[in-house]
């Protein structure tokens, strides 16, 4: 198959060019490029190594802002899962336990008794007394006074409380139970003081004083009501007042 010479091709009108191609003569033409502006035209293209230095800078540049970017939630994640989590006492064990360190936290301290008695004779009770316990109190200390001075007893037993802290507090009850004791004399060997044991536990840790002469009592509800009780414990009483100076 031939074909016309590309250069005389556009010279040819289409009456020539469709009595060509009914021949079976293909026709060619050239395409006319756009015009190139005299400056672009004028500056020299890149050579293969400036290409391949400026590739290369472009791959420095977007890996330096990559890395850059990932710095700080690498660091991030660093910190979290580096950095032990503190764990404070409380959450572990409770307040009455003493740590790894060997410090134990501060247990709050409560004391509620009732102080019932005269000048004569003090008795200490976590609890209110009953009316039966109240009278036998008034005939013991008159039984007491009577000893001690060879005179009636003329005052009551009367009933109050002792409480710590009567509002929130720190620190320990130990001067206030000393101030208290002093107050109602029972460091004194002519006060005769019944305590049960109950009541002992809240207040010996906190003494300071001499208490040699206080004389426990388990139930004073069994010495009220039963006669062989009550001359036990007045036999004690006796005992316990004479060991401490009385006479």
């Amino acid at each position: 198959m031939s074909s016309t010479n590309p250069t005389h091709s556009a010279a040819l009108s289409k009456r020539q060019r469709r009595m060509l191609q009914d021949m079976g003569i293909d026709v060619f033409s050239t395409r006319r490029a756009e015009p190139v502006d005299a400056a672009q035209a004028s500056m020299p293209g890149p050579s293969s190594a400036a290409q391949a230095a400026l590739a290369e800078a472009k791959i420095t540049a977007q890996s330096a802002v990559t890395a850059k970017t990932q710095a700080p939630a690498a660091e991030t994640n660093k910190s979290v899962e580096g950095t032990p989590v503190e764990v404070t006492q409380t959450d572990v064990m409770p307040s009455s336990v003493a740590s790894s360190s060997g410090a134990s936290t501060q247990v709050q301290v409560r004391i509620e008794l009732t102080v019932v008695g005269t000048a004569s004779l003090v008795y200490l009770s976590p609890s209110a007394l009953s009316n039966v316990e109240m009278r036998f109190l008034q005939d013991l200390a008159g039984a007491i006074h009577w000893v001690g001075k060879r005179t009636a007893l003329t005052d009551k037993v009367h009933s109050s409380e002792f409480r710590w802290p009567i509002v929130e507090a720190t620190g320990t009850p130990e001067r206030t139970v000393t101030v208290f004791c002093e107050k109602r004399r029972l460091f004194e060997t002519t006060t005769t003081v019944l305590a049960s044991p109950e009541a002992l536990t809240q207040l010996s840790p906190w003494i300071k004083g001499d208490t040699g002469h206080w004389l426990p009592i388990d139930e004073l509800v069994q010495a009220a009501a039963n006669g062989d009780a009550k001359k036990a414990l007045w036999q004690r009483v006796l005992q316990n007042f004479s060991a401490a100076g009385g006479t």
